[in-house]
């Protein structure tokens, strides 16, 4: 191994460097036409087909899974809101997609404390809304505080604020 002009310690590519082998290295060096130095330099490297190999192809498949993401997180089908307790109180919150077939429970009980938020992933109607049902519950105090809700029409990264403010009747 040599040092590269002020990039750390690197070596020509196709080589193992301590047994190992960087095929994500050598597509990165090799995809990004910047970091490529002149022919004959060790970042040079061949894309002729007859060097291709299936680590190739599988280390290609993770780069581009890893630069642009999955595709929900593209632009799949769920969206985000936040959940947000915006009172002095700590809360138990559970929280329903009313747009999922069945109905989907994405929070069970849980706590978010005062001036607290969480996000949950939604589904939206054909018209691309959602709706949000939830139950609060205060975690602590005397007497106990109760308050619930359904949310409809929500846009992506909508603010759904939860209270418990009433007290909670029995059973």
């Amino acid at each position: 191994m040599k040092a590269c002009a002020g990039l750390c310690v690197c070596a020509p590519p196709h080589r193992p460097i301590h047994g190992y082998r960087l095929p994500l290295a050598d597509v990165v060096l090799s995809s990004l036409p910047l970091l490529r130095g002149s022919q004959g330099s060790e970042f040079s490297m061949s894309t002729s087909l007859e060097s291709w190999s299936p680590n190739r192809s599988i280390a290609v498949v993770a780069y581009v899974l890893f630069i642009f993401g999955s595709a929900s997180a593209i632009g799949g089908s769920g969206m985000s809101i936040t959940v947000e307790n915006d009172t002095t109180k700590d809360l138990l919150v559970t929280a329903y997609d009313l747009n999922a077939g069945p109905v989907q429970k994405v929070l069970s009980s849980e706590k978010i404390n005062s001036f607290a938020s969480i996000s949950v992933t939604i589904n939206p109607d054909e018209s691309g809304h959602g709706k949000l049902s939830w139950r609060a519950t205060s975690a602590d105090g005397d007497p106990r505080t109760c308050g619930q809700a359904d949310n409809a029409g929500l846009s992506d990264s909508a603010t759904v604020h939860v209270y418990a403010n009433a007290v909670c009747k029995s059973p």
